[in-house]
């Protein structure tokens, strides 16, 4: 889970303010770094989630000293939208570059996961999580593997690629299977879980077959349609998940 630092003592992670410090609630950074090392020793992998679609609203005084970092061009579920495809604003997208560098250089974390890219919003080109990939690959990831994997509930295909492709991403979590069986289990329907109550083990099937369950088809609960073909992309594309099995 994220550890970049919040305010308070408590915390789920998904509201940090300050993302190159851990939070003080989880140690120092020499015992973060410690951590890491004796978990390599033992041979497992040290994966962080990052959270780049939004700051936490307490305690963040960003918009005070960089209102350049915030727009009203886009929005969030969550708080202001972060301003990636504004002019002039390459200081914006260098300083969520290099914070994925830093996680991976100075703490030697082994890949990281992030946060529902699907709310982070960039209509410039190349996309900046293609140049985050790039910047990984040309960076950390040229002497050793780095795992990048997406939250991305527009299921947008274009960003994954096979383990380690340049400017690519190697996974995406599958919420397709997991909303499938999910709605099979429990029969709940409400909210995103519409999308999956009729015929959800033939979409079931889809998803371990080729991904994706919507792949450009209609989607009733975003009111149009959703998601990317993915029936390309190597099985190691796809996270699938189900704590109710």
């Amino acid at each position: 889970m994220p550890i970049a630092d919040f305010p308070g003592r408590r915390g789920w992670g998904y509201d940090g303010v300050l993302l190159y410090g851990p939070d003080a609630a989880y140690g120092t950074p020499a015992q973060l770094k410690s951590l890491i090392a004796a978990a390599h020793r033992r041979g497992i992998a040290m994966m962080l989630d990052v959270v780049y679609n939004h700051f936490g609203p307490e305690g963040n005084y960003l918009g005070l000293y960089s209102p350049q970092f915030f727009t009203e061009r886009h929005h969030t579920p969550w708080g202001d939208a972060i301003d990636f495809d504004g002019a002039g604003n390459r200081a914006v997208r260098d300083f969520f570059i290099h914070n994925a560098l830093y996680w991976l250089d100075e703490y030697h974390f082994d890949g990281l996961r992030f946060d529902a890219v699907h709310a982070i919003f960039d209509d410039g080109k190349p996309h900046i999580l293609t140049e985050i990939a790039s910047a990984v690959r040309a960076g950390p990831g040229r002497g050793r593997h780095v795992y990048l994997v997406l939250e991305n509930g527009a299921n947008q295909a274009s960003f994954l690629g096979p383990p380690g492709a340049s400017a690519a991403f190697d996974a995406q979590w599958d919420d397709d299977a997991h909303h499938c069986l999910h709605a099979i289990l429990t029969g709940e329907s409400d909210g995103y879980y519409t999308d999956y109550t009729e015929r959800p083990h033939a979409k079931l099937c889809r998803s371990l077959a080729e991904g994706f369950v919507y792949q450009g088809e209609f989607s009733q609960h975003e009111g149009r349609p959703r998601g990317e073909p993915s029936a390309h992309l190597p099985p190691t594309a796809f996270v699938i998940f189900s704590p109710e099995s």
